[in-house]
């Protein structure tokens, strides 16, 4: 009887043993260096930081992050901060929008300034508690789950002017980074969509010329946002004309330079056109956008 009381507790020891060990594994592994991390389908990931870049005036300073810094992931459960001397109550979590004007004070009046930074626009609750064992690290869960976006972990305040130490966020993307670009990486997909537009506008132009197929001219070319009608029409494509005659049909034509003015919604692209008894020309496309969708203003 002793026996089997003796086995029966060596059992019951043994599956305690293995149970523990088993929750020790399932739970998230733990970092050994300090820094922020983010906790989820990829595992432990370390977020790098960036600089929060303050906008706006010295009476009512703006912080932002200029976009992604690298991290992402499809699901994210927690972070672990692991940094000396750090009270709970200064970590913060916030999900960050693009603001690309904002109304700030300064010592005379408000007035609109240019952002262009991804701003804190809703502060994230969570649950912070200790890490058992590790002094100086704690698990920070969202009280709910987070959805696709782009989010930061700070400490304090977003950005401080009286102390740049204070100015540093790690940020980490919810689903795929590249829907939250930079204002700069922005600019630079806007230009390139304007410059492929301008190509194929140019083309289209080109082909309408040459064929005299003036119907098509509706959808290509605006110069006020509407298309031409009537006595317009008319004049513009009796212009066209004219212009052949004189100077043959467009055997070539490439676009030699650009610029984008008005926010990246208006291109001016320099051609060189070479037609057919007139030779090599060189003249102006201008290409602008509507919403979202791109029209000839002017061809010179």
């Amino acid at each position: 009887m002793a026996a089997t009381w003796r086995g029966a507790l060596k059992i019951r020891s043994f599956v305690v043993f293995a149970l523990s060990l088993f929750l020790v594994s399932c739970g998230p592994s733990l970092p050994k260096n300090y820094g922020v991390y983010a906790v989820g389908n990829q595992g432990l990931v370390q977020l790098s930081g960036q600089r929060i870049t303050l906008r706006g005036s010295m009476l009512n300073a703006v912080g932002g992050i200029d976009g992604p810094s690298g991290p992402q992931c499809r699901k994210l459960d927690s972070f672990i901060v692991f940094k000396q001397d750090l009270k709970a109550d200064s970590i913060k979590v916030a999900r960050v929008e693009f603001q690309s004007q904002m109304t700030v004070r300064d010592i005379f009046a408000a007035r609109a300034v240019d952002i262009n930074l991804w701003v804190p626009s809703k502060i994230i609750d969570t649950g912070i508690k200790p890490v058992e064992g590790h002094a100086d690290m704690f698990y920070v869960t969202p009280s709910q789950p987070l959805g696709n976006g782009l989010y930061v972990v700070y400490f304090n305040s977003f950005g401080s002017i009286g102390d740049p130490s204070e100015n540093i966020a790690y940020d980490v993307v919810i689903g795929d980074a590249k829907d939250y670009p930079s204002y700069a990486a922005r600019i630079s997909q806007e230009q390139h969509e304007m410059s492929a537009k301008a190509a194929a506008l140019l083309a289209s132009m080109n082909r309408v010329f040459n064929q005299e197929d003036f119907p098509a001219l509706k959808d290509i070319y605006r110069p006020n946002g509407i298309a031409l009608s009537g006595d317009e029409l008319r004049a513009f494509t009796d212009g066209m004309r004219t212009w052949k005659e004189t100077s043959g049909k467009v055997e070539s034509s490439k676009i030699v330079s650009e610029k984008f003015l008005d926010n990246g919604d208006l291109g001016v692209f320099g051609l060189e056109t070479t037609y057919e008894k007139s030779g090599v020309q060189h003249e102006e496309l201008q290409v602008r956008r509507f919403n979202n969708d791109f029209f000839v203003i002017s061809l010179k």
